[in-house]
């Protein structure tokens, strides 16, 4: 018996410098600077390429017991070119600017929100973004509690 324990990895030093090889070749979004692809661990997913610079812009979450508030500052975008997506644990924010850089977002919520109860605002530079949190598991009645 080894104190060590075993693995095929080490029987085969080659196959973990193969998979940094896939690895460099898939792509996910650019970083401030285009030239700059981070590495995208995973499947493969579609690689999104942005025409000029992209930036990411100031954003804050706030949550309370029955809402969630997300409130990204991207000044200079007509409000008709601002793309939202939303999911239960996430919400993305890609806006294009005339004449600047793209501003892309992705945050995390604190908590489980109904993506479909959204509704936005945009004023003055300012992308405000309302959720209904979702109800608790062991709370299916919907009404919020003080945990």
């Amino acid at each position: 018996m080894t104190d060590e324990p075993s693995s095929d990895l080490d029987e085969r030093p080659g196959a973990v410098a193969r998979l940094f090889r896939r690895l460099n070749h898939v792509r996910s979004l650019p970083g401030p600077d285009p030239s700059h692809f981070p590495l995208a661990l995973g499947f493969p997913s579609p690689t999104i390429l942005e025409e000029g610079p992209t930036t990411v812009p100031s954003a804050e979450i706030h949550a309370t017991l029955r809402r969630v508030y997300v409130t990204v500052e991207i000044p200079g975008v007509p409000k008709d070119a601002i793309d939202i997506q939303a999911w239960e644990d996430r919400v993305t924010v890609h806006a294009p600017r005339p004449g600047g850089p793209t501003y892309c977002l992705e945050l995390a919520f604190p908590e489980r929100v109904d993506s479909r109860s959204a509704r936005s605002t945009y004023r003055n530079g300012v992308l405000d973004i309302t959720f209904l949190r979702s109800p608790r598991p062991d709370n299916p009645d919907g009404e919020p509690d003080d945990r």
